[in-house]
């Protein structure tokens, strides 16, 4: 909203600085986004009147005229068609600067020109000009035209939020004035209306809901070709409202004053009754701005007996239009609830002044007020014989009453604030209130739409209070160490070590298509969503690898040629009626696992590379052994489950080779899960340990049958817990040449380290006869040389 800052300081005794003036509404909430004063683009224009004038001699469409300037006579020569001698104009005085250009004597077809008569568009007050601009006769000559316009004023431009439609007015901001600095303001002068006439028209309200009360009067025999004062002209300017004519301007200004639009009506044009109805089918009507327009069904209107008038709330009927030459007006002032009016206006793609007020809210006890205050204006400036101010009023908005507990403001602002001090404040917003037992009661005024709860109340005194006012304090909590024992701590753990080992996180949604459920994860007791996001998003995902090959597919397709992804996150599934979820670490590998170069032969990824991934991050003590179950989505022969001290908590496995051509998927593909639920310090201990003596190694190589699993050897020597040995793998396989039939050689690597002192060759000795010998014992293994 745009307003005067002269209009407002007008109604004060004591004038406002203008620099607090902004600083205050803006710590208020009321945020000032401009300050700007046209006057200032004015200097060096001043009053001229015309008192010669002659043709150019040498140019039919110049005139060379004599301009009285006060305390000289000035030669301009000048092509406007209006000029004529005896009429004032602006006139700037050689060495004004205008945006493109500045004054300078010069010569026009050889005649000498010492300025230039302007016109309105020239001096920034139009968009449009048909000649030079003509001044009061009244005005004295010499005198600055900002001065003698009243432009030397400052265009305040002020940004509300929609709940603050209480400011939409000069009446606003001077109430916000008075609560922010205490200060009295004087209320325009109203004169009410005595006249004993009835008005012509006595319209009735069909829909009540939408229009609660609608108030009405006529004039007749008015002159709306009559000259309004230049300053309420100046004010519908600040506020970018276009001059139309006497009524017209006066029904804008009184809007500007109080916030309550209203609109006035060419009494001579409206056939037979005037009434507030919804809108028929294929309703046609057309607005003020030559907009022709289908209402909408049950919209509201203010029709006659041939149809729409106007689109009530949002803007006239070009049919009722008042024009200059109209005598007779019939002026309405309603209330529009904001339900009623929210978005009808932007659904003709249209954005008016009364629009905007109405859906955010007028003042519904005001509407004989205002229309009584523009009636006055209209009979002071353009005459007329009135009739009296009638309204049909129904069921209008309640105001419930509010508790204040001073106690809350105090709680919720962080400092004490006493009792005195919230009667000063309730006192200066003119909220008015009882007092009892420490607890005030307020009942919320009309135009205060914003107030509804205690908590409205408390903000209210809080900003006009002083936000500025609230003290610095430092904070008061109670600080409980969290231990770094817990399993959020394990999982940032976890997310850092796969990154370590060249992993990308994925964050992904827990939805995917139904038919990637049952292809990829095998899951055919679907969870499936009632209202998905999109159609391929339907399930709830029994696995995360469907989401990893989507990655996989979006990551290749552009050139990406090594992949090792990993994610966090929850799986869902149900058993009958009972549904679970369980967080789980998900990865996918594929592509190169050494990419080109000069040094060695680069290679694919295979299941050995991501089995020693996962040794990396979960540390000493786990086993893979062949899965028990089978699962669709990996390869028979190369898939296992993972084992830590003989419990189950994932799987490990290289996507079907049928599956991987099924999806489209180029390279191999390897996959894996570790639950998390369960993460406990002695479940799942990743690999952090810090080595402080040098660990010995010691490679042996022995002959068992061929049926022997290496992962069953592992077990047996990890389980007898032998001293020194840190880790035992195997690391060869062999059959073929100096290998008796139905044998096969599996050569173990065995890493050995004492805690406190390096090992000595004796105990090392000790600790790989012991190996030897249980082998013999539960394998019949024997020894290769």
């Amino acid at each position: 909203m745009k307003f005067s800052y002269a209009w407002l300081n007008q109604l004060f005794a004591n004038k406002l600085n203008l620099n607090e003036l902004a600083d205050d509404l803006t710590m208020a909430g009321l945020e000032i986004e401009s300050i700007h004063n046209p006057g200032e683009s004015l200097q060096n224009i001043v009053v001229g009147e015309i008192v010669s004038i002659e043709k150019h001699p040498d140019a039919d469409r110049l005139n060379v005229c004599q301009v009285d300037v006060g305390s000289e006579k000035l030669q301009i020569v000048c092509g406007a068609p209006n000029a004529k001698a005896g009429i004032k104009v602006p006139c700037a005085l050689i060495g004004t600067k205008f945006t493109e250009f500045t004054i300078k004597k010069s010569k026009l077809r050889g005649v000498e020109s010492f300025g230039m008569c302007c016109s309105a568009k020239e001096i920034g007050l139009s968009e449009e000009a048909d000649g030079i601009m003509e001044l009061s006769p009244d005005l004295t000559n010499g005198e600055p035209v900002a001065k003698a316009l009243n432009l030397n004023d400052s265009v305040i431009e002020v940004s509300l939020t929609p709940n603050r439609a209480d400011c939409l007015s000069i009446l606003g901001i001077a109430r916000e004035v008075r609560s922010i600095k205490g200060l009295a303001f004087d209320m325009p002068k109203i004169n009410q209306i005595t006249s004993s006439d009835k008005c012509k028209i006595t319209p009735t309200v069909t829909n009540t809901e939408a229009c609660p009360v609608y108030s009405y009067a006529s004039i007749s025999q008015i002159n709306n070709s009559a000259q309004l004062p230049d300053e309420i002209i100046h004010r519908l300017d600040c506020a970018d409202i276009k001059s139309i004519n006497p009524v017209v301007d006066l029904v804008n200004y009184v809007m500007l004053e109080t916030g309550q639009p209203m609109h006035a009506f060419d009494l001579n044009k409206i056939k037979g009754n005037v009434v507030v109805r919804n809108a028929s089918r294929q309703e046609k009507m057309t607005l003020l701005n030559d907009q022709t327009i289908e209402v909408m069904e049950n919209d509201l209107v203010i029709a006659d007996d041939n149809g729409p008038l106007a689109l009530a709330g949002v803007m006239g009927g070009l049919e009722s239009a008042v024009e200059t030459n109209t005598t007779n007006i019939f002026i309405e002032s309603a209330f529009f609830t904001p339900l009623s009016m929210a978005g009808k206006a932007r659904s003709y793609g249209l954005n008016t002044d009364s629009s905007h007020r109405f859906e955010r809210g007028v003042d519904f006890s005001q509407t004989e007020h205002a229309l009584t205050r523009v009636i006055n204006l209209i009979n002071e400036h353009c005459g007329g014989l009135t009739s009296q101010v009638s309204s049909v009023s129904h069921d209008l908005p309640q105001r419930n009453l509010i508790q204040l507990r001073p106690s809350k403001v105090t709680r919720i602002l962080g400092r004490d604030v006493s009792q005195d001090e919230v009667v000063q404040i309730l006192n200066n917003l003119d909220l008015p209130f009882t007092l009892d037992d420490g607890v005030f009661t307020v009942t919320p005024p009309a135009y205060r739409f914003d107030i509804e709860i205690e908590e409205d109340l408390v903000e209210e005194v809080i900003r006009v209070a002083g936000y500025d006012n609230i003290g610095a304090m430092n904070p008061k909590m109670m600080l409980n160490p969290r231990s770094t024992k817990d399993r959020h701590s394990d999982v940032r753990k976890i997310r850092h070590t796969m990154s370590d080992l060249g992993y990308s996180e994925l964050v992904s949604y827990s939805f995917i298509d139904e038919a990637m459920e049952s292809t990829v994860h095998g899951n055919d007791n679907l969870i499936k969503l009632e209202n998905p996001i999109a159609e391929n998003m339907n399930t709830m995902r029994s696995r995360l690898w469907s989401s990893h090959i989507d990655a996989l597919k979006f990551n290749t397709n552009r050139g990406r040629t090594q992949i090792k992804f990993f994610e966090i996150a929850n799986k869902f599934t149900q058993d009958n009626s009972n549904f679970s979820e369980e967080q789980v670490l998900s990865g996918l590998v594929s592509g190169e696992a050494i990419p080109k170069n000069w040094i060695e032969k680069n290679r694919a990824h295979d299941f050995y590379d991501v089995k020693s991934d996962l040794e990396q991050l979960l540390g000493d003590g786990i086993a893979m052994k062949e899965s028990a179950e089978t699962i669709g989505a990996f390869h028979p022969g190369q898939s296992a489950d993972i084992f830590r001290d003989n419990k189950k908590i994932g799987r490990l496995g290289k996507l079907h080779p049928s599956l991987q051509k099924q999806l489209d998927v180029d390279q191999e593909v390897y996959l894996f899960e570790i639950g998390l639920n369960h993460l406990s310090e002695n479940e799942l201990k990743l690999n952090t340990e810090i080595l402080k003596s040098v660990p010995l190694q010691r490679d042996i190589a022995v002959l068992v049958d061929e049926d022997v699993v290496a992962g069953d050897v592992i077990d047996v020597v990890s389980k007898r817990n032998i001293n020194f040995i840190k880790d035992f793998r195997i690391f060869d396989v062999y059959q073929g040449q100096g290998i008796a039939e139905g044998k096969k050689s599996l050569a173990f690597l065995i890493l050995m380290q004492d805690t406190y002192k390096t090992l000595e060759e004796k105990d090392v000795e000790k600790s790989v006869t012991e190996v030897i010998n249980l082998l013999k014992k539960e394998f019949n293994a024997e020894l290769r040389l």
